[in-house]
């Protein structure tokens, strides 16, 4: 997109292998997202995708554009997780229609809040505008939550799940050859 500010990251361990989803993946001026696939062992991989609306990205296309990598997902049927800002209050459910159209793209792909808390703290309001969906329909709820610590506008959140069957990825390890032959004896 053409325009400042967003930018999004997904923190794994080191140990932790996946791939990046740039078929779940776009950048435009209504919506960022990014979607990365946890390879996990012999149970089903698992999707991550992380979102940003910026407040002046037109709701429709956002929505538009969520509900079409929901979709590709969905065929996938693979645990799915997406998580980020959306701009959208979720405090605001019962009196902001957009709010309730993205509750109800992602009901209708299985997902679900799980963050009921303030994710943005000022002196005039809280809101909650950063939120992590889970699939329902795959029973592995994670351990999710804010992280208190004031590091920007935003509380930071996090997930951990706990069923994960990954291999570890071997470190690299650097080694020395040196031949003896007659010659340099």
């Amino acid at each position: 997109s053409s325009s400042k500010g967003g930018g999004l990251g997904i923190y794994l361990s080191n140990e932790i292998p996946y791939k990046q989803r740039k078929d779940l993946t776009c950048s435009t001026d209504d919506i960022e997202i990014m979607t990365i696939e946890i390879i996990n062992g012999t149970k089903r991989n698992i999707l991550i995708a992380n979102i940003y609306r910026p407040p002046s990205g037109k709701i429709k296309g956002f929505q538009e554009t969520v509900d079409r990598v929901l979709k590709r997902a969905k065929f996938e049927n693979k645990p799915t997780y997406l998580m980020g800002d959306s701009n959208l209050n979720m405090f605001e459910y019962s009196t902001d229609a957009r709010v309730r159209d993205l509750v109800n793209i992602m009901s209708a792909h299985f997902l679900l809040p799980v963050i009921n808390k303030p994710t943005r703290i000022t002196r005039k309001s809280s809101s909650c505008i950063d939120n992590i969906f889970v699939n329902i329909h795959f029973h592995q709820k994670p351990h999710a939550g804010i992280i208190t610590e004031i590091i920007s506008d935003h509380l930071p959140l996090f997930m951990v799940l706990e069923d994960l069957q990954v291999n570890k990825i071997p470190k690299q390890v650097s080694t020395e050859r040196r031949i003896i032959t007659p010659e340099k004896l």
